[in-house]
């Protein structure tokens, strides 16, 4: 018997590949941090943004105390999905979200000062 017919006789055997299924923990944050992001995300400022980092930085060393030691340093990329993959995710977008709202209207304001209509071969003279 092969490997490829003893797979195909498990009538019941799945192989997912892609996602892997969050802890109940796990849902539960990302329900929660859903919930934060919309509110950040309704009306986009610096501040509600560095709050809303903090507010998830928070909840997550909370309910690190609370889940079961299989889950409280559970950060390798096998397994199943747990809140520190889950509060990784979510800070990324809120960081990219709090770099576009803090960086980006500085830089467009800036590039505009600074733009003069011409062909330059070398170094720009910046008054």
């Amino acid at each position: 018997m092969t490997f490829a017919t003893a797979l195909q006789s498990q009538a019941d055997f799945r192989l997912e590949v892609g996602r892997r299924k969050p802890c109940p923990a796990a849902k539960e944050f990302a329900a929660w941090n859903e919930r934060l992001y919309s509110q950040v995300i309704q009306e986009p400022k610096p501040e509600s943004v560095s709050l809303a980092l903090r507010l998830l930085q928070d909840k997550y060393m909370e309910l690190k105390t609370l889940v079961p030691n299989a889950c409280k340093y559970h950060v390798r990329s096998t397994g199943h999905r747990c809140i520190y993959h889950v509060w990784h995710d979510f800070y990324l977008r809120l960081r990219s979200a709090e770099l576009t709202l803090v960086l980006l209207p500085d830089k467009l304001e800036e590039a505009k000062k600074n733009e003069i209509p011409g062909i330059f071969l070398g170094e720009r003279v910046v008054n």
